[in-house]
């Protein structure tokens, strides 16, 4: 073919994706004559919408734009969120969020045309330019009161006052103006937060929404479900909108100086923004975690503290969620050992005397629930033992303290004493003769609560004690044993790389234990609110799909707890956007471990017939050959 014939060949035009397929995510095969396949399959009508593109802003047209915003009531184009279902190409605009001046221009914009492409960094700080009407508004505040229990995160919070919220914004018709500017910094914060669970349209975006995934949330013990659903779409569908909630919350945030300004409202502004930080991104002691830290240290040196058990209890809790953050991401633990006891002043009992009581004896809830200060106060200092010694940026860059790890595991071992001990306790007290609903609610919560704090201490003592082990044997291998100087110090790292073996093998088999338990109490978890964020739960499943990571516990274990992270990533992927693929990672090893399975059967019921007709022995399958086999 010649070169005018090969370009006078033009390429198809790809037809776009029809509205059923792209509402469900999922590959679309447009005809030109006809539906797509799968609209003709489900028996629905096909529909293509036309969607005009935004032509892309230049940088100057951007940094012009930047400059004009300088005020929260703007005259800037203002994508809306309306109470209404909004069709595409339309959309009802209200009133601007946190705006007292004049209204913005109409110009329509849909929240998935919000930001943007997406990245997996925070998101930069822009002036508010949304809009959310006071149905919406009321909507959302009224959404923690709507859920059983504490069960929604906000209501864990003592420096969050909703009722206070509430009450002053529906006297002025739930208007944002009416409030301080303290107290609208922390309203957008609250909004953003709670965007990541509503089923509104404005936020999610035009489509329908299942029942599973308008009721998951404020279902008690959604993962004891027959079938979990998947909703995952609903987390990509939302991200826009969380996203650019939380660009104008830190850009508001920043205007006020809520890191700086000591009061309760811009505390829990500050525990909201480290808390979005982390369940979003994964990533822990933020700048504003270490704000709201302060602000916790300022307000108990002027007695503004409440000293109420219940709140206490509350305060313990954030304690442990600004720890552990910290510990999984290896920073520093923003909270010392004297803001502890200022903050909260219990002094907590010993771990032998509460080991003695638990284990000789049934318990009440009451001493349950009080047992857990002493088990904050011992999770928070190994944390800090750990950062310090271990996982920290100036631990990591030198040689390993091998007589405190030894120490240190000492610690764990009593430590976990007594949390079985513990977890025990609250078995017993799980049964409708002993204690109310509300009450095994929260019995659950703490089994939880206690099993994630413990896993997330060894499994960050593993994944340190691998890196090192992987960074030693490859010095190993790197030195040159025909050089006389060499030689001495191969030895010395040989043994150093047999030593530190050792102490990985301990914490492998330590960790693989902890899986199970840990996979155990989260069937048993009462919200999905009280789960760890995707980020951390990602580290667990990687550390099961590595198959030398499985000791200590069987394949059927390793099965159930593999099954039980599948779940919970459906479920989580309503509220967050899911990019880790841990779900088709685990249904392949799951069908990987189904093949096993059936190969084994078939191979015994081979040496049966085999044995019935010839009389020879029958031998013992090697499951590890039958592994190999597969894989071949």
């Amino acid at each position: 073919m010649s070169t005018t014939t090969r370009s006078g060949v033009s390429k198809r035009k790809k037809l776009p994706a029809c509205d059923y397929c792209k509402a469900h995510r999922v590959l679309c095969h447009p005809q030109i004559v006809g539906p797509c396949p799968r609209c003709e399959e489900k028996g629905v009508d096909c529909r293509t919408t036309p969607v005009t593109r935004r032509k892309r802003r230049t940088k100057a047209e951007l940094v012009q734009s930047k400059a004009s915003s300088n005020s929260f009531g703007n005259d800037a184009a203002s994508p809306s969120l309306s109470s209404s279902t909004n069709t595409p190409g339309s959309a009802q605009f209200i009133e601007p969020i946190l705006s007292c001046g004049e209204s913005s221009s109409m110009v329509i914009m849909h929240p998935q045309d919000i930001l943007e492409p997406i990245n997996l960094d925070e998101p930069t700080p822009v002036p508010p330019t949304l809009q959310m009407s006071s149905e919406i508004i009321e909507e959302f505040m009224q959404m923690p009161r709507n859920a059983p229990y504490d069960s929604h995160p906000i209501r864990t919070n003592p420096f969050i006052s909703l009722s206070h919220l509430r009450t002053k914004l529906q006297a002025h018709s739930w208007d944002l103006c009416s409030l301080t500017p303290q107290e609208r910094v922390l309203t957008h914060c609250l909004l953003t937060l709670l965007a990541l669970h509503s089923t509104n349209p404005s936020v999610i975006g035009p489509g329908e929404v299942s029942e599973e995934g308008r009721q998951f949330f404020f279902t008690v013990l959604p993962l004891k479900t027959p079938v979990v659903p998947d909703l995952r779409e609903y987390g990509f569908r939302r991200e826009g909108v969380v996203r650019q909630l939380w660009a104008e919350s830190l850009w508001l945030a920043n205007q006020e100086g809520v890191a700086t300004n000591t009061s309760k409202e811009n505390a829990a502004s500050c525990w909201i923004l480290g808390y979005l930080r982390h369940v979003i991104l994964g990533k822990g002691a933020s700048a504003y975690s270490a704000a709201f830290v302060y602000h916790m240290r300022t307000l108990a040196e002027e007695g503004k503290i409440s000293t109420m058990s219940d709140d206490l209890l509350k305060l313990r809790g954030q304690m442990i969620g600004d720890a552990i953050p910290a510990l999984m991401a290896g920073k520093n633990i923003p909270l010392t050992l004297n803001d502890e006891f200022l903050i909260v002043p219990h002094k907590p009992d010993s771990l032998e005397h509460l080991i003695d009581k638990f284990t000789t004896r049934t318990c009440t809830t009451a001493e349950i629930f009080h047992s857990i200060h002493t088990f904050t106060h011992n999770i928070i200092c190994l944390s800090r033992e750990t950062v310090e010694h271990l996982t920290g940026a100036y631990a990591r860059s030198q040689p390993l303290d091998e007589c405190f790890l030894t120490k240190h595991f000492a610690s764990l071992d009593i430590f976990h004493s007594f949390l079985s001990a513990t977890l025990r306790q609250i078995k017993l007290q799980l049964v409708p003769s002993r204690s109310t609903p509300q009450t095994m609610y929260y019995l659950r919560v703490c089994s939880y609560g206690l099993s994630s704090s413990w896993g997330s201490l060894v499994l960050v003592l593993f994944e340190l004690l691998r890196d090192r082990s992987l960074h030693s044997t490859a010095r190993v291998d790197n030195l040159d044993d025909g050089n006389c100087g060499n030689f001495s110090a191969g030895i010395s790292a040989e043994m150093s790389t047999r030593r530190l073996s050792v102490h990985l093998h301990h914490a492998r088999k330590l960790v693989s234990r902890t899986a199970v338990e840990l996979t155990e109490t989260t069937r048993d978890t009462p919200s999905i609110a009280r789960l760890m964020p995707p980020k951390d739960l990602a580290r667990w499943a990687r550390f099961l799909l590595a198959e030398e990571n499985i000791v200590d516990i069987s394949r059927a274990q390793c099965t159930q707890a593999l099954e039980c992270i599948r779940d919970v990533f459906k479920l989580l992927g309503f509220s967050y956007a899911d990019r880790t693929g841990i779900i088709e990672d685990i249904d392949e090893r799951l069908a990987s471990y189904a093949v096993d399975n059936m190969l084994t059967q078939l191979r015994q019921q081979d040496d049966v017939w085999l044995h019935e007709s010839t009389g020879y022995p029958i031998v013992n399958t090697n499951s590890d050959w039958l592994g190999l086999e597969v894989g071949l």
